[in-house]
């Protein structure tokens, strides 16, 4: 099986948090992105140690950006 990296904008909740709990009961590596730091740690720690967080604003360009880039450095 192929371990997929997997970036879920709005990963912290509602059927984007399943999602995201999908990818990472497959294997996967999940990063999610949501504006409440405190729903970022909350849903990394519900992932598992494969998971990454970020709080950032979807609609900030650079932001989701940085938050790529650092996905990348991490995996």
């Amino acid at each position: 099986m192929t371990v997929r990296n997997v970036f879920v904008a709005g990963g912290t909740s509602g059927i984007n948090l399943a999602l995201a709990q999908q990818f990472a009961a497959r294997g996967d590596r999940v990063a999610v992105l949501s504006r409440s730091q405190e729903k970022v740690d909350a849903a990394v720690s519900l992932l598992g140690e494969k998971a990454l967080g970020f709080a950032a604003d979807v609609r900030d360009p650079d932001a989701v950006v940085r938050a790529f880039a650092q996905t990348a450095e991490q995996w």
